[in-house]
């Protein structure tokens, strides 16, 4: 069984939005707000079924370390200007982030994008499955 805090949890493991999770789950994002603030009792089968795949699989990287993002790119034949390009970022930002020990793409709202398009990627490359 899940409570509304193990469910917000394991949507953050994975940076899933709401909207996510309820895409994922095959149910409407007010079905996850009610789970999650604790409105509903039990979770259909169907649901807990879902939940459980998800939670299963490992949690994604809190942070894209310099080594990760080399290994992100050797699985999927990047260069790092193919890596910039597809997450929308300028290849001076991948060639940093992959010289430094600074975590990328940061912390701003506009890194969650990026970030997503990091974890897109790595299970495109089969990294975290």
């Amino acid at each position: 069984e899940y409570t509304g805090s193990d469910i917000k949890a394991l949507r953050d493991r994975r940076r899933m939005t709401q909207e996510d999770l309820a895409a994922f789950v095959g149910c409407v994002v007010n079905q996850i707000k009610r789970w999650e603030n604790g409105s509903v009792g039990q979770i259909q089968a169907r649901f807990l079924r879902k939940l459980d795949e998800l939670a299963a699989k490992p949690a994604l990287p809190a942070i894209w370390t310099p080594e990760l993002l080399k290994e992100l790119r050797r699985k999927l034949r990047f260069t790092q200007a193919d890596l910039a390009k597809a997450i929308g970022y300028e290849i001076s930002s991948v060639k940093f982030w992959e010289s430094s020990h600074r975590p990328a793409p940061g912390s701003s709202k506009d890194a969650m994008g990026a970030m997503k398009a990091l974890d897109k990627l790595a299970a495109k490359a089969g990294m975290f499955e």
